[in-house]
């Protein structure tokens, strides 16, 4: 079983599960196609599908119990540094 809590599972979660979310997000894509309002993402641990849809204009919040999750999710990216 996995430790969602364990310091350094957030620094390799998205390495781990890359390519593994994409039916999901695809799934999101189709629900929300036509949706107006806010989006609340319950778990979106380091953003792997919620930064994706904010990117795409969608009015979504995300929420997750793991504090180290999130902290990854709000990192600066790369390129923002640029």
């Amino acid at each position: 079983m996995i430790n969602y809590e364990n310091h350094l599972w957030p620094l390799i979660y998205d390495q781990f599960n890359h390519g593994r979310h994409e039916q999901e997000l695809e799934f999101y894509r189709r629900v929300l196609k036509n949706r107006t309002g806010k989006v609340l993402e319950i778990a979106c641990g380091t953003g792997m599908i919620f930064l994706k849809l904010l990117s795409e204009g969608i009015d979504i919040y995300g929420r997750d119990i793991s504090e180290p999750m999130l902290d990854i999710l709000k990192r600066p990216m790369l390129w923002d540094w640029l």
